[in-house]
């Protein structure tokens, strides 16, 4: 099942005039219409408005307007990123793309992953070694592999190359405790077929030939009765 793409804000233009009217459609909106002489109107947030200063019959330049935009799209930008961050942990880059895909405005998305860093809201560091460390504990699988989760979510290559070095992780031992329990649900198999599919199984995990022939070596050949030895 595809999943449903999440709201996008309207683009909103500013542009000078004369407010003429600002009023909600009903006294339980909390949103009202702003009208100016141009016939340009935008919808804009009650608390927005009353914190603007503006006021009708208030001739207004395209930045006064444009600053009414941004008092509340950061605002509405800043809850949204806290709703996403408590929804599950996300690298700066991350957050990042999710409130561009909603619509905010480039320079608005900036300045609240700014604020949310210096709050000490996002952590790309502990973020990585978080990541490490659950999909380790879940569902065992390379470095390599690893690596390039958190370089697809946003997270810088040194600080990438760090958190895997403090993990160390060797994936001969992870690769081999992985295919020894994946045997135990292969029982009743040929050992040949067993041999195929932990192999497959192994290189979706993301390891290269090094870990993939270490647990082949000493693993899985016996299966199948090989031998590295030369025949006499």
């Amino acid at each position: 099942m595809r999943s449903r793409a999440p709201y996008r804000r309207p683009e909103r233009i500013a542009s000078a005039g004369t407010i003429i009217s600002a009023a909600p459609a009903s006294e339980r909106d909390r949103r009202l219409t702003m009208r100016l002489d141009t016939g340009a109107e935008w919808p804009v947030e009650r608390k927005a408005w009353a914190e603007s200063g503006l006021n009708i019959g208030d001739s207004v330049t395209t930045a006064d307007v444009q600053r009414l935009f941004d008092a509340e799209d950061l605002v509405a930008a800043t809850n949204s990123a806290a709703r996403l961050l408590g929804m599950r942990a996300r690298s700066a880059q991350e957050l990042l793309r999710a409130l561009d895909q909603r619509g905010y405005p480039e320079h608005i998305a900036h300045q609240v992953i700014t604020d949310f860093l210096e709050r000490g809201y996002l952590d790309d560091a502990e973020f990585a070694r978080r990541w490490i460390t659950v999909r380790s504990e879940l569902a065992p699988r390379s470095n390599r592999l690893l690596g390039r989760e958190l370089k697809a979510k946003g997270v810088a290559p040194e600080l990438i190359d760090e958190s895997l070095m403090e993990a160390d992780l060797d994936d001969v031992e992870t690769a081999t405790r992985l295919a020894e329990h994946r045997l135990e649900r292969m029982r009743g198999l040929a050992p040949d077929v067993q041999r195929r599919r932990i192999i497959g199984f192994l290189e979706r995990r993301g390891f290269g030939w090094d870990a993939i022939g270490a647990v082949d070596r000493n693993l899985l050949r016996n299966l199948t009765g090989e031998t590295d030895e030369e025949p006499d």
